[in-house]
């Protein structure tokens, strides 16, 4: 026989309530999850400001589309990745096979008396039944996975998040009792429907098309229940099922499967570290975030789409290093505090007081805990903006409350005063200079290139060193180089990430006046931080320049030909330590590698690298805050890194990385293990 099939009998097999079941109760629960995900909307839009997230359409659709489908973050963890793709994937394509059945029998052949041309038909329809085997197969291993990491892996960022644990209950039973049913499909019809006539069926196909169904129909209990009552009972019980877990969408843990790639759609374009400004400050009552209602909605809603999974924790170097900042934490406890609120407001109902959250449901030590490092941000696969949150806090707390550590308070005053975190003189700014004959534009010179020294690089006595041997490379090169000298102030980057706004502010106008001013339009620097700040803040405030990190710069010098003479001297083993400023915030990696391979460097790797690079612990202000909390200090658990890599120095390419590396290597007795920043490699092997 050739079996051009059309369908197998049973779906000619009638159940009680059949018509009227799928239509009904299918129509029913969409407008259940269409009403429970937009009662969340008016929530979120009831308390949170306006925010625009909606431009570049198509980039942000790309987003959704390669990361949040294509699940780039959640594979980068090998097991939940796998995991939580077998899921996803195996559940996307039995949710799709479902509503083409549900399309061609209860809509097109029930309601509207049709039959599809070429539709779930012939060789079409066994591809099709084979594909929804192979995606059932994928949601039970996923489950089975996710449960025995739960029973006995026990990720303790997973503490709190019980959430998953009874849903991926709830989605295996759904999926093992769909198998069922298929089962007693296959073992009560032995035939199909070939035309108008009924044949016998090749037991081949069933092999092929329906393999895991056909395999248990073999061993189903038949003896005291035929299998045509098995498939009655068990259709009815995975109806139910399914649409339960389908409306539990809309009323659970399982809505940040529309949450998440919304919020994907919604994320920003900028980097993940660089902050928003306060809208029309001189006018504004109010700085920061001290109650609910001043959040954005983005904020809400991001608490709202966080599914507690712990991946910001897990990265975090406050939690690992014993502190009392957990990111996850930080957005649960938002959510806890705005969802009753939000539920009053969206309901038409007054609310005389909006509750503070620091000193309720979020601590001091939390909020100053933070380094802004960005590894909470890297590793959501939901694009949950933690640091915003966090840093709209600190702005409330200094510049409402001008309650902050006392370090702060004292770095603060110093840029105010003196315009440098030390408080020093600014007019020695360009000492570090003395004997290298470095012109200034204030001079008149005209010069290919800006060098913003940075604060450190003027006046911390281990980051000149590095500011000198930048000098000595661009000299020779050939590179026309100015600085602005005593012009130059800081750019702002401690007091913003301390939270004192109006001060980055005012210190930032400062130096764009200046900057346009000369009409400077490329600027190198050494220091991340200042390169982050020209680069991705200074165009809100009209600076707008092309920035370059050093070994950007260093490196494109080398490829263009322009820097010759590099001798290649000892290959001592050197380990290389990202920046969170200059890598997970700029995506800037190789370039500094690549100017160590130019020295002739043996290249070595720590544990935790690239995007992963563990913070050094300066990041967020804390570069003038001391460590009183934790079991151990970041730095000195970066150091340990350092020394299990083996390496023989250490390679930077920031001076607040040089500083706590040097601090943390001496506290753990290595001081033999030195710390160089790497412009300094590359300029001891430039002759002359």
């Amino acid at each position: 026989m050739n079996p051009q099939l059309t369908r197998p009998i049973y779906w000619n097999v009638e159940f009680p309530g059949i018509d009227l079941f799928i239509p009904v109760v299918g129509i029913l629960l969409v407008a259940g999850v269409v009403y429970g995900f937009f009662q969340r909307v008016r929530m979120w839009r009831a308390l949170g400001q306006p925010e625009i997230r909606w431009d570049r359409t198509w980039e942000r659709l790309l987003r959704v589309v390669r990361t949040g489908f294509g699940q780039r973050r959640i594979l980068t963890h090998s097991y939940a990745g796998k995991m939580h793709t077998l899921i996803l994937v195996g559940f996307v394509l039995l949710f799709i096979g479902t509503v083409l059945v549900a399309i061609e029998r209860d809509i097109c052949q029930k309601l509207l008396g049709i039959r599809p041309v070429a539709f779930l038909f012939g060789h079409f329809y066994s591809v099709f039944s084979f594909i929804l085997d192979l995606a059932g197969v994928m949601v039970v291993v996923g489950c089975l996975m996710a449960l025995y990491r739960r029973a006995f892996l026990k990720p303790r960022h997973l503490y709190g998040n019980t959430g998953f644990g009874k849903w991926t209950v709830f989605l295996l039973a759904v999926t093992l009792t769909g198998f069922y049913v298929e089962a007693a499909r296959i073992a009560h019809s032995a035939f199909v429907i070939e035309g108008d006539h009924i044949v016998e069926a090749e037991s081949a196909l069933e092999k092929w098309a329906s393999p895991i169904g056909y395999m248990l129909s073999l061993v189903l209990p038949s003896a005291a229940v035929s299998p045509k009552a098995q498939h009655l009972v068990m259709w009815w019980g995975h109806a139910v099922l399914s649409l339960g877990f389908i409306l539990g969408f809309a009323y659970s843990i399982l809505l940040h499967a529309f949450t998440g790639p919304a919020n994907i759609f919604f994320a920003r374009f900028e980097s993940t570290g660089a902050l928003q400004p306060i809208a029309n400050m001189e006018e504004a009552e109010s700085f920061g975030v001290t109650t609910l209602d001043q959040f954005g909605w983005k904020t809400l809603f991001d608490s709202d789409v966080c599914v507690k999974c712990g991946r910001c924790e897990l990265h975090c170097p406050a939690t690992i290093t014993g502190k009392p900042l957990s990111p996850k934490r930080i957005m649960v406890s938002i959510r806890k505090v705005w969802e009753p609120v939000a539920g009053k407001l969206a309901a038409g109902e007054a609310v005389a007081e909006f509750p503070a959250l620091v000193g309720n449901a979020i601590t001091e030590d939390e909020i100053w805990s933070c380094t802004t490092c960005g590894a909470c941000m890297r590793e959501c696969p939901l694009f949950i903006e933690h640091i915003p949150a966090i840093l709209d806090l600190r702005r409330a707390r200094v510049m409402m409350e001008s309650s902050f550590p006392s370090e702060a308070q004292i770095t603060l005053q110093n840029l105010e005063k003196a315009g440098n975190p030390w408080g020093l003189d600014n007019s020695a700014r360009a000492d570090w200079a003395k004997g290298l004959e470095v012109p200034t534009l204030e001079q008149g010179a005209e010069p290919e290139i800006l060098l913003w020294v940075g604060c450190a690089g003027s006046f911390d006595v281990r980051a000149k060193p590095a500011t000198r041997a930048l000098a000595k490379i661009l000299k020779a090169a050939n590179v026309s180089f100015a600085i602005l000298g005593k012009e130059e102030q800081c750019c702002g980057d401690p007091a913003r990430r301390i939270g004192h706004e109006y001060l980055y502010v005012t210190l930032a106008q400062m130096a764009v006046e200046t900057l346009n001013g000369y009409g400077v339009k490329r600027i190198v620097t050494g220091c991340p931080h200042c390169f982050h700040t020209l680069a991705n803040e200074y165009p809100q405030l009209g600076g707008r320049y092309e920035v370059l990190h050093h070994s950007e710069y260093v490196d494109e010098l080398i490829r263009a030909g322009r820097l010759a003479g590099i001798e290649i001297g000892e290959s001592l083993a050197t380990v290389y330590h990202d920046s969170c400023y200059l890598g997970r915030h700029n995506d800037i990696y190789e370039e500094p590698r690549n100017l160590a391979r130019a020295a002739g460097l043996e290249l070595a790797e720590m544990q935790r690298t690239r995007e992963r690079s563990f913070c050094c612990g300066a990041g967020g202000g804390r570069m003038w805050m001391e460590e009183h909390l934790g079991d151990r200090k970041i730095n000195i658990e970066r150091s340990e890194e350092v020394i299990a890599s083996g390496a023989k120095q250490v390679a930077v390419a920031c001076p607040f990385c040089k500083t706590m590396l040097k601090d943390g290597l001496k506290e753990k007795g290595r001081e033999d293990l030195q710390v160089f920043d790497i412009a300094e490699l590359v300029a001891e092997r430039i002759s002359g």
